[in-house]
């Protein structure tokens, strides 16, 4: 299914911009207003940088990006790897160490950056790993119990309290504490039966927003605030007549009497007639990105928490970006960590010069680009 949607056209665009209604954290958004405008109308700027290519900064595929003091902390979970570029695509290090012994691992289901030292920090399923920002082991942590079979997610919520969870049929959400080293609690936030249910994992579903730590599931438009020991709804989409009300009837009732084989047997109709699978959700202090399936293909929301209007646009870009690891960088920019045969596909006309040549230097068996947008200034303010 992935390569269905390699190819890029960034001529046009369908858009959506306009303000919508919040109200006790629910952003209202109307999917019908929506028109046709041009690329150069909502990017300022399109910019790329090669990740540099030998032998040992080679990346068979990423699968997490932390843009985190100047620098790219990439994770290769083929390799079981974590590598590290600085902003201009240049190799600075790698965190590789797979082995039995001290301070080796087997695997990496997810990492993470300290936020309060600057730590790399992951799990393998059983246990929490730390090694500073130079790759040296720390320490190695034991996690699960008899209570709890593994964990593959993890978030930092402060110095002391780290957020687990283990995606499985039960979803399991796991508080543990440093200083008292055990767990704390063990919680669900959606009921057993939806787990068991809806077998769809977001991409990187849970994340960390500038000092708050964020989660949501690729069915629901809800999002949820981590704090120390519970969930708080931060917000929830309202697309309407498209919202994919999995937990009201009769949509509950069909996914339970059939235990989610409706939704694989009717796969067409419900991406057509539901906003579903989200993908990304994304923040800074001024925008929220979003991406999910509506009319049977991705779209793509950006939202200007400021001004409260939004960009909803749909086409070939959100096609690519959908599949691609992408991150805010800074408040203003976009980037997309691109494989080298899509970039190649793109039109001409839409780079410098310099950038062209850039591209035409690029082999197909190089590592991903970063493709920088910049959106114009004052972009959600202006348009009405």
């Amino acid at each position: 299914m992935r390569n269905i949607y390699i190819y890029i056209l960034l001529s046009l665009l369908v858009v959506s911009c306009f303000e919508s209604k919040k109200k006790e954290n629910i952003i209202s958004i109307d999917t019908n207003r929506i028109k046709t405008i041009k690329l150069d109308e909502v990017f300022s700027k399109i910019e790329i940088n090669p990740l540099y290519t030998n032998d040992l900064s080679l990346i068979s595929g990423i699968d997490k990006v932390i843009h985190w003091n100047n620098e790219f902390y990439i994770f290769d979970d083929r390799q079981k790897a974590i590598l590290i570029f600085d902003e201009n695509g240049r190799f600075s290090r790698k965190l590789r160490n797979v082995g039995r012994g001290p301070g080796q691992y087997l695997d990496i289901a997810d990492f993470t950056i300290n936020p309060y030292n600057n730590n790399i920090e992951f799990v393998d399923g059983r246990s929490l790993y730390i090694y500073d920002k130079f790759a040296r082991f720390i320490k190695k942590i034991e996690i699960v119990n008899d209570k709890l079979k593994a964990v593959n997610r993890l978030e930092i919520i402060n110095n002391d309290i780290i957020f687990f969870v283990y995606h499985s049929s039960s979803n399991i959400c796991v508080f543990y504490s440093r200083k008292s080293n055990k767990i704390l609690d063990i919680k669900n936030i959606y009921p057993l039966w939806v787990k068991e249910n809806l077998q769809f994992a977001a991409e990187n579903g849970l994340y960390r927003s500038e000092n708050e730590i964020n989660f949501f599931e690729a069915f629901s438009n809800k999002v949820y605030k981590v704090v120390e020991n519970d969930f708080i709804l931060k917000y929830e989409w309202d697309f309407g007549k498209y919202n994919f009300e999995f937990d009201l009837p009769p949509l509950s009732d069909l996914i339970k009497s059939t235990k989610g084989e409706y939704i694989i047997k009717n796969w067409e109709s419900i991406t057509h007639n539901y906003i579903f699978l989200f993908r990304h959700n994304i923040e800074n202090n001024k925008y929220i990105f979003t991406d999910f399936f509506f009319n049977g293909e991705p779209s793509t929301l950006l939202y200007n928490k400021i001004s409260q209007k939004y960009l909803m646009f749909r086409g070939n870009l959100s096609k690519s970006i959908y599949l691609s690891p992408v991150i805010f960088w800074g408040e203003e920019k976009l980037a997309i960590f691109i494989e080298p045969k899509n970039l190649k596909e793109m039109p001409k006309d839409l780079f410098s010069e310099a950038n062209q040549k850039i591209i035409d230097k690029v082999n197909i068996s190089d590592n991903q680009i970063i493709l920088t947008l910049s959106f114009k200034k004052n972009l959600l303010e202006n348009i009405h």
